[in-house]
This record gives C-alpha cells, structure tokens and sequence, in this order.
C-alpha cells in the first residue's frame, strides 16, 4: 500500500511539473518494402520519428521520393534541404555499373542541415496545432 501512495504521488509530481514528456515513436522498425514504378522491389529503412525522418538503403544511403514517383538518392541542396538526384535507387546486388561508380562519390547517411532541420521541425509542429 505504501509504495502504491509513493507511486502515485510521484506520477502527481511529475505531471503537474511538466517535466512527463510523450516519447517520440521511431518512424518504423525494421525494413519497408516498395515496388518503384517500373516494379522493381526496392527495401529500405526508414530513420528518424513522426515528423522528422530519413530514408536508407540497406547500405545507408539516404533517398527520396521524386516526383515522377521514383525513390532516388538523395543530394543536398544548398540551402541544407535534401532533393531527388536523377540516379533511380536498386537493392544492393542490383545496381549497374552507372548507380556503383556514382555512389563510389556519394555520402551515407546524409542529413537535413540545421536551418532546413528548423524549418521542418516548424512545419511538423504547426501540422499538429
């Protein structure tokens, strides 16, 4: 009975200050599957959460969705962005010669710059209101 009342007393505490907090869920564990519109299978990660995440080959290579529907590797564009290159993504073991030579150049992991990070991190929450 006592640590029911310290329990609950505790759990009072911490919502009336503010400090209990919802924890962000991970955008999804695991890997997506996707037919990209010619039907090629495409497996990929999805990092991040709700509002703010990445896509990555198996291999760590960030992509995104074009507009013509296709996932492409991601580039950064100088305002920190990230935008569709014009190389339409493969699983790994698929890839000509043409997607190996261009992602010989090409950094993993690639992330939005802090201003753009901001920028969207304000859209999300204005998304929410």
């Amino acid at each position: 009975m006592r640590l029911y009342f310290i329990l609950t007393t505790l759990s009072i505490c911490l919502a009336l200050s503010g400090k209990a907090q919802p924890q962000k869920a991970n955008a999804h564990p695991g890997l997506k599957s996707f037919a990209q519109p010619d039907g090629t299978a495409l497996s990929f990660k999805l990092i991040g959460d709700a509002n703010i995440n990445y896509r990555e080959t198996t291999d760590g290579f960030t992509i995104v969705k074009a507009k013509d529907g296709y996932y492409k590797y991601a580039k950064r564009t100088w305002s920190g962005n990230l935008k569709a290159s014009k190389i339409i993504v493969h699983n790994e073991g698929h890839r000509d010669q043409a997607e190996l030579d261009y992602l010989q150049k090409k950094e993993k992991h690639l992330r939005y710059k802090r201003c753009a990070l901001k920028k969207k991190r304000k859209q999300a929450q204005a998304g929410l209101q």
